[in-house]
């Protein structure tokens, strides 16, 4: 059912942001400052683009020397996350292939009641859906290659009668 997909992407979603997490932990390198500064200007721009669309004046309680200093480390781990990404999809040798642009067309024309073709045609055009797909294929690659183990964690309260 369409829950039980949600529910399992979300739950995938979940697993893969760990995943990202402790790769990052586990891989120290310095981001060019020149990307950080871009990361932020974007979120700059995502925070004024979210202020217009809610109907506020672009620069609506945004202070951008504050703004930088306080998700400067933010746009550390993006960029971080930006290069170390680019290695991996490199180094496994991922891409978006026919076919894959094929399946997503099929389920989508399915979905949305949408010709193939058309779909097809739409894809092609777009580095966003070529992104897409390779994020899915890096993302269940990384969730193949993880170990998951279980905790049991004992609680130190004692159950209230």
């Amino acid at each position: 059912t369409e829950l039980e997909q949600a529910r399992t992407k979300a739950s995938e979603e979940d697993l893969e942001e760990h995943i990202v997490a402790k790769l990052l932990d586990l891989h120290t390198f310095e981001v060019p400052r020149s990307l950080g500064h871009a990361i932020i200007a974007q979120m700059i721009e995502e925070s004024q683009q979210e202020n217009t669309r809610r109907g506020f004046p672009a620069q609506y309680g945004i202070d951008e020397k504050e703004f930088r200093e306080r998700n400067w480390p933010i746009a550390e781990a993006r960029g971080k996350w930006m290069l170390l990404r680019d290695k991996l999809i490199e180094d496994a040798k991922i891409e978006a292939t026919d076919a894959d642009y094929e399946k997503l067309a099929e389920e989508e024309s399915a979905k949305y009641g949408l010709p193939k073709d058309n779909l097809l045609k739409y894809y092609h055009k777009y580095d966003t859906i070529k992104n897409r797909i390779v994020s899915e294929k890096l993302g269940a690659l990384l969730r193949e290659r993880v170990k998951i183990t279980e905790k049991v964690i004992e609680s130190s309260c004692s159950p209230t009668s």
